[in-house]
């Protein structure tokens, strides 16, 4: 129901904030069955042409595409932005820069209405709700279950009186969408990238992600240039490298705050957060088995190295004797294999579950920091021998 029509814009653009504890880092399920539903409200009200460009679901973009940059070219033409509001939504540094990003163009084009444009729904409640989440319990549609539960648990709980508000609140949002759309429709514009849009938050836990590159192999000149096979230095080597970025990009989707360090502070940094390493084999030319050796050594095992392999673009990856070396090496540094990539769309497909096992791995086993402030005794528990003596003498 959802194909994702860029060059004519589409109704709307769902905005959500990723869950960490999906296995890809992806959306809730209730997520993208909502997304559908709402497709199919608007599809019935539509000409059977315009059917092709309803709605815009990141989820759905394929794996290995710029995910950063679909979202950007998708934002700059939708009619209408549909956030879905919960305490999570409003610390995702992704969230938050299609939410900036989107407001942003609607000043540009000096919307005559631009709240119109803006629909969001109250996916989860809140305990102390955000002045932009009032604001829309106060605009959205009057359904009590809706205000007081939120729309993914109407959605979730299959219970008649649920359902019939589920379906209520999705028509309602279906009408808003086409009314705007058709009464006020905005062009395609500028707006700014999701990449330079401040997100106003970072609040979400930290996660480290480190490039180990030759570094001669900088900019358009040194002996690295010319080596074939490079596929991650289509751009120069830096904190805005492309694969430096699309790792960045999937820590924030999955609801983290990215944090790009040199190798040199990798050590320091990861002793309160979990991370990747992306290893450019040819560094054991450059510096030495034993240099990779040492490092990779010394870091905890909540880190992760990936080893970036050569690829000729056409899938094909040739086992040259720095990536059989970097290999070995990293293999009996960590006890383990490491991941292996041969291009973007391999590391977009790698990273996500990465990330997820890396934070795993964190919690499990990293350092526990106590809570600041005055101590409390510890409750009781049913096991104290005090609590047995006490009963004895009650019932004595």
């Amino acid at each position: 129901m959802s194909v994702v029509a860029l060059r004519r814009g589409s109704y709307f653009f769902l905005s959500y904030a990723p869950s960490g504890r999906t296995p890809q880092g992806g959306s809730d399920p209730l997520i993208s069955s909502f997304f559908d539903d709402l497709c199919k409200a608007i599809s019935d009200q539509v000409d059977e042409e315009e059917r092709e460009q309803i709605g815009v679901f990141d989820a759905r973009i394929p794996r290995g595409r710029d995910l950063k940059s679909e979202a950007s070219t998708a934002l700059r033409s939708t009619q209408v932005l549909v956030p879905l509001y919960s305490p999570r939504y409003f610390t995702s540094g992704w969230s938050m820069r299609e939410h900036e990003a989107f407001e942003r163009r609607l000043a540009l084009l000096h919307a005559a209405s631009p709240e119109r444009h803006l629909v969001p729904v109250i996916w989860t409640p809140f305990l102390d709700p955000a002045e932009r989440a009032e604001r829309a319990l106060r605009a959205g549609p009057a359904d009590q279950r809706y205000q007081e539960n939120g729309l993914r648990a109407l959605h979730a709980l299959p219970l008649p009186s649920y359902r019939s508000s589920y379906r209520r609140v999705v028509g309602w949002l279906a009408d808003r969408i086409v009314a705007v759309t058709r009464e006020q429709p905005i062009r395609p514009s500028t707006a700014p990238e999701l990449g330079d849009v401040d997100p106003g938050t970072g609040s979400g836990p930290r996660f480290v992600v480190s490039l180990l590159s030759d570094p001669r192999a900088r900019g358009s000149g040194g002996a690295g240039a010319n080596r074939r096979f490079r596929w991650w230095h289509d751009v120069p080597v830096d904190a805005d490298g492309s694969v430096v970025e699309d790792a960045c990009t999937w820590v924030e989707r999955m609801g983290l705050t990215a944090v790009v360090v040199p190798p040199a502070a990798l050590q320091e940094e990861t002793r309160g957060a979990p991370a990747v390493l992306l290893v450019d084999p040819w560094v054991v030319e450059d510096s030495g088995e034993q240099f990779l050796r040492d490092l990779a050594g010394s870091l905890p095992p909540w880190v992760s190295p990936v080893l970036l392999i050569p690829s000729d673009g056409s899938g094909s990856t040739p086992e040259l004797p720095v990536v059989t070396a970097s290999e070995r090496v990293l293999t009996a540094a960590r006890q383990a294999r490491t991941p292996r990539v041969g291009s973007r769309a391999e590391l977009t497909s790698v990273l996500p579950p990465l990330i997820a096992r890396m934070r795993r791995q964190y919690l499990r086993h990293g350092p526990v920091t106590p809570p600041t402030g005055p101590s409390r005794p510890r409750p009781p528990r049913l096991g104290d021998r005090r609590i047995h003596r006490e009963k004895g003498d009650h019932h004595g």
